[in-house]
């Protein structure tokens, strides 16, 4: 069992480790995405599943505080995404205050139904 468990993380080199990200990722990752619209679910889960990656570690190193993380989120998304998701956003969170981000996961509900 031992060999084979060797032979296997060999084989496998770096898939076990968790990858290091850094804020300059998070700006890079959430920039490039805000390039083009989200058009469909697909889309939507993908942005999600990639951030999530690199916020997840982010917060567990004290990197970014949950706060930067939910302003990330919505600034990775295109102008046009975010003019319609603030429209739903202002309809299910109306005493939400101006000066503070959505969270993140409530940006990424609304953004099932855009």
């Amino acid at each position: 069992w031992t060999q084979f468990k060797a032979a296997i993380e060999e084989s496998f080199e770096g898939a076990f480790k968790e990858k290091k990200y850094t804020r300059q990722s998070l700006i890079q990752y959430t920039r490039n995405n805000a390039t083009t619209p989200i058009r469909t679910d697909i889309d939507l889960r993908a942005y999600q599943r990639g951030f999530n990656a690199i916020t997840k570690y982010l917060i567990k190193e004290k990197i970014i505080t949950e706060d930067e993380q939910d302003r990330y989120f919505w600034f990775g998304f295109h102008e046009d995404n975010r003019r319609r998701l603030e429209q739903k956003l202002e309809t299910t969170h109306p005493d939400h205050p101006p000066s503070k981000a959505y969270k993140w996961i409530d940006v990424f509900k609304a953004g099932k139904y855009i």
